[in-house]
């Protein structure tokens, strides 16, 4: 840590009220300022985490009681007495703060009574570089009675707290660091995990489903086609184009002995269809005959008994 001492005779202190130069080779820088009546007060703003207020106390009987109250920032102390006297008292520590934040602050010094002068010499305060921050201000006693000041003593404007060390502290911030860092790594996972069971539990579901049968066709069931035979009127090749065969009617030619329906013919038959087809095509082939006696007739050939 690193104290700052500040003269009384600084331009950083703010005096208001009735004040006046003085001092002694034996006061810090041989100055101080003093006050001779009440509600007289000064201000002094500073950057730290303590500060110590140093004056001189004058020889008195006590009849005329001397009363200051030390405030920092919104923190009043009660009101410190100085105690009678019967030498005078350089250099004497008249207040000094519990540990503050160490960051800006307001000193103010206000005399609530002065029996004999006040004598203000100087200012001493802890910057707060190289130091452990102390991260609370302490309320203010309660102590609502006047407190005597004895003049080798001096006041202090708040009971002092338990210290705390500077481990405890360190251990307190690692541990909440290590807590957000697990919650920031561990609530994504969990997302991310009820998210895929829910969409594996949906596709199992969507799985689980029987599968619709379809009807298949049966191989080894036949189902005969039900052909029917027309009659068809056949013109015969053979035949002049006048002419048709015997019998168009009649069923299409044998082959190898079974007709065209489909049923067995005897051999008579096939004899007289072959006949028919010889005779037909005799008569398509025969040369036609004229007589010189003027009335020529068409031979013909032979009746073809069947």
């Amino acid at each position: 840590m690193t104290l700052v001492s500040v003269d009384d005779s600084s331009s950083e202190i703010t005096y208001i009220g009735s004040w006046g130069p003085g001092g002694s080779s034996s006061e810090y820088n041989s100055t101080t300022h003093f006050a001779g009546s009440a509600n007289q007060f000064f201000l002094f703003t500073f950057n730290g985490t303590q500060i110590s207020v140093f004056g001189t106390v004058p020889v008195n009987d006590g009849s005329t009681p001397t009363t200051a109250r030390y405030i920092v920032d919104s923190l009043s102390s009660p009101p410190q007495t100085f105690q009678p006297t019967q030498s005078i008292l350089y250099q004497s520590n008249l207040f000094t703060s519990p540990p503050l934040a160490n960051q800006q602050h307001t000193l103010t010094v206000f005399l609530d009574s002065v029996g004999v002068h006040y004598y203000f010499d100087f200012l001493r305060y802890d910057d707060g570089f190289n130091t452990n921050e102390t991260t609370a201000l302490y309320p203010p006693s309660t102590v609502s009675s006047t407190t005597s000041l004895s003049p080798s003593t001096s006041a202090s404007v708040f009971e002092q707290p338990t210290s705390t060390s500077a481990a405890s502290i360190s251990t307190t911030s690692t541990s909440n660091h290590l807590t957000t860092i697990l919650a920031s790594v561990f609530v994504p996972l969990c997302v991310i995990l009820v998210a895929a069971i829910a969409l594996l539990a949906r596709y199992g579901k969507r799985h689980d489903k029987p599968a619709h049968s379809e009807k298949g066709v049966n191989p080894f069931v036949y189902s005969p086609r039900h052909a029917e035979l027309s009659d068809t009127s056949v013109t015969s090749s053979w035949c002049p184009p006048d002419h048709t065969a015997e019998n168009s009617s009649s069923p299409l030619p044998r082959l190898g002995g079974v007709a065209a329906g489909g049923r067995h013919e005897d051999a008579d038959e096939i004899h007289r269809d072959k006949g028919r087809a010889a005779r037909l095509v005799l008569m398509n082939n025969a040369p036609s005959v004229s007589g010189s006696g003027g009335g020529g007739s068409e031979a013909g050939l032979p009746a073809y008994e069947g």
